[in-house]
């Protein structure tokens, strides 16, 4: 058999024996009529498992209704029905692989119309955001929509000499609970603070931010609420707006699920870079900027979002979950310029443990009053 390769695996015939060898092959037809020369088929479902990776990973399961001719080989009625399983030392990983080829996406053009008729993807929704996108600009930058970038200009700012600095971030798993609830004007809001927040502790002022939205089929209203808020989070930082991406990729992603990132760019002078750890010494004092809730969920621990909070029966447990991220950009920016800050650190994943060093010289450490803290119900 040229070409083809033989491995033991698995194979199930519907009302008859388990088998535990098969052919593999590139070729699905070879593969099969290999197989029946060495078992005796009958008009049935053969379930095979294919793969041709090298790694194994992925195995593709053909569901075909088949029967043998006179020349002994086996010929189908042309369905085809594909399945796939992963394989992997991690179950994560094997989920997350396996759902790849999920087509969810199937029949969607059936509802084609029927959201056009709602309302299209035209320019004419383009238009409908405009105002707020165009609400973000700043006298040095062009936040129009239609340009193939962003622009800013460096020197009517007035920075002299500086240094750019860019960030590029998501929202984590808000983002699933941002969709289990319905909302996605705050999670937008949270992704320009994510970034933004990342630059003010470098020292650097705001410029500008864009924005990458993914979807399998673009819903109007959420894309619109999405843009909304990413508008909204670049007044609360003082940054444009300048460029974005909205991507349909069907097949890629459930039909209730979106994707987004965000990158931010700042400008800083040399002599203004923070942290300045050469300047800090044993002694200094720390201070904690509260947050106004969760910046990260960890794991779903088996309670519903939209039911009442355990610790506020007054509100949804989601909508409190959902609490905005804190903008602290404009803030602590007239901290900083007093030049009497040495060090920020933005405490998102991670905690204070892994982001509070990195902004630490190797000799110092912090020493932190956990029990000074207010602390948010949700975390009693």
């Amino acid at each position: 058999m040229p070409g083809n390769q033989a491995i033991s695996e698995y194979l199930y015939f519907e009302n008859s024996a388990k088998a535990s060898a098969i052919t593999y092959s590139l070729n699905l037809p070879q593969a099969i009529n290999e197989f029946a020369k060495q078992f005796s088929a009958r008009s049935n479902h053969v379930y095979v498992l294919l793969s041709h990776y090298q790694s194994s990973l992925v195995r593709i399961a053909d569901s075909i209704r088949t029967s043998v001719n006179s020349n002994n080989e086996v010929v189908t009625n042309g369905r085809r029905v594909i399945a796939a399983s992963a394989v992997s030392d991690s179950s994560l990983y094997a989920v997350a692989a396996t759902y790849k080829f999920d087509r969810t996406d199937i029949a969607h053009r059936a509802f084609r119309d029927a959201n056009k008729a709602a309302e299209g993807l035209t320019y004419a929704t383009a238009d409908k955001i405009k105002a707020f996108v165009k609400s973000t600009k700043t006298p040095c930058t062009d936040s129009d929509i239609g340009r193939f970038g962003g622009l800013f200009d460096l020197n009517a700012e007035g920075f002299v000499d500086p240094l750019l600095f860019t960030a590029t971030d998501g929202v984590g798993s808000k983002l699933m609970l941002a969709t289990a609830m319905n909302k996605h004007r705050t999670i937008a809001i949270d992704l320009v603070g994510m970034n933004e927040n990342d630059l003010v502790v470098q020292g650097a002022e705001t410029l500008m931010f864009l924005d990458y939205f993914a979807c399998p089929k673009l819903d109007i209203r959420i894309a619109r609420d999405f843009v909304f808020g990413v508008a909204e989070g670049c007044r609360m930082a003082g940054c444009a707006l300048v460029d974005g991406e909205t991507s349909e990729m069907p097949g890629l992603y459930h039909l209730d699920e979106y994707d987004t990132n965000g990158s931010a760019v700042g400008a800083v002078a040399k002599d203004a870079i923070l942290p300045r750890k050469g300047a800090m010494k044993a002694g200094d004092v720390l201070l904690n900027l509260g947050s106004d809730g969760c910046e990260r969920l960890s794991k779903d621990q088996g309670l519903s979002y939209p039911s009442s909070a355990p610790f506020d029966p007054t509100k949804l447990l989601g909508d409190v979950l959902l609490a905005l991220t804190r903008i602290y950009v404009k803030p602590v920016l007239k901290a900083v310029k007093t030049g009497k800050v040495l060090g920020l650190s933005h405490i998102t994943g991670g905690g204070g443990l892994e982001n509070i060093p990195r902004a630490l010289p190797s000799h110092l450490a912090a020493e932190l009053d956990a029990k000074s803290w207010p602390r948010l119900p949700m975390f009693d």
